[in-house]
């Protein structure tokens, strides 16, 4: 049954998979199913995938269903999957979701944020797993070791939880960086003088303990700063509302 890899889905994550599993030397028949002919085809000739022309010709192994994750569920309703394991790459939908249609399944949740554009190293990406039995366990194990060497056992709740981490880490903390981006080029400010600050702040964050690495003016409680810093963003309405919740949360975390 794991002698056959299908990944279906044509974005980011396929993108990434479909190259790293058609990479690996011990790894064969790796196919791909996208409901886009176009998509589908450039990646297939890209990663070195067989390219599959509809989902009932997916073959008996292992399936990656890398879709969006509203669209999970309409996919693996559109056959019998009873000869397949069944796996999704989504960090907050239920491993339950497989059950009314397959009788082995489980996930393989990628904790890495994908963009085509980036190469990744693989090896430093955690591999989040759930399986349902003992025959997804073995399959799912097997391959999630042969992606990367950090696989971690985490249910479906603890997964949710992680997934909510993420966001604050590396969604939130991205979109911050947009908006001192847009407030430095409306002012005429270079953004790289703003780069080696961002490399700092992230390093130190990693080294050290983020709570510790926090500094200033919400952090040493500067009222005066915090206030002036506002009144600079008074044709900025959405940027003074974050920068006076951020604010608000940094002194009630380490002055209340």
């Amino acid at each position: 049954m794991d002698k056959n890899i299908t990944i279906i889905g044509t974005g980011n994550v396929a993108h990434h998979l479909a190259k790293r599993l058609c990479s690996l030397p011990n790894v064969q028949n790796i196919y791909l199913y996208g409901r886009n002919p176009q998509k589908s085809k450039k990646l297939a000739d890209e990663s070195g995938c067989i390219e599959l022309k509809s989902i009932h010709d997916i073959p008996d192994g292992l399936v990656y269903i890398c879709v969006n994750d509203d669209a999970i569920e309409n996919v693996i309703q559109q056959r019998n999957w009873d000869k397949h394991v069944l796996v999704h790459t989504a960090g907050s939908i239920d491993i339950n979701i497989f059950k009314p249609y397959a009788k082995h399944y489980g996930v393989i949740y990628l904790f890495q944020s994908f963009s085509k554009f980036r190469s990744l190293n693989w090896m430093s990406i955690p591999a989040c797993i759930e399986f349902c039995d003992e025959t997804s366990k073995v399959i799912i194990e097997n391959t999630a070791h042969l992606i990367t060497k950090n696989v971690y056992y985490m249910d479906t709740n603890q997964r949710r939880v992680l997934h909510v981490c993420a966001i604050f880490c590396s969604n939130f903390v991205n979109h911050m960086i947009t908006l001192g981006k847009d407030l430095a080029d409306k002012n005429g400010i270079n953004y790289n003088i703003l780069t080696p600050l961002i490399k700092e702040t992230v390093e130190k964050a990693i080294e050290t303990d983020p709570h510790a690495a926090q500094t200033g003016p919400a952090r040493r409680n500067d009222l005066q700063v915090i206030e002036f810093h506002k009144s600079l963003l008074t044709d900025e309405e959405n940027k003074r509302n974050i920068y006076e919740l951020i604010s608000n949360s940094i002194i009630k975390r380490y002055h209340c």
